[in-house]
């Protein structure tokens, strides 16, 4: 849960060794969008995400200003399809 307007990161890490363990997040899965590719590279043309990629096989996504249209299920899957949901829930006006 976050409050509108507030910034809120989503952490993802995976225990996969090598070029397995590169992690991805999409926004509404299975058929959203793409906002991180793998090796953990935002998406430019989506500026109100941004990430913090440790080397420890870590890629957070951080939401830069929590809004009602950014509230949905967000998921962060490593190239061995070991996937993960976050159900982001937005409250307050935004």
């Amino acid at each position: 849960m976050a409050l509108a307007g507030r910034s809120v990161t989503l952490q993802c890490s995976t225990n996969l060794d090598g070029s397995q363990a590169s992690i991805a997040w999409l926004r509404n899965p299975p058929s959203g969008d793409h906002i991180v590719d793998f090796d953990c590279q935002p998406n430019p043309t989506l500026p109100q995400y941004t990430v913090i990629n440790g080397s420890d096989g870590r890629c957070d996504l951080v939401i830069n200003a929590a809004s009602l249209e950014l509230a949905a299920t967000y998921r962060c899957y490593d190239r061995g399809f070991n996937k993960a949901d976050a159900e982001l829930t937005v409250i307050g006006e935004s």
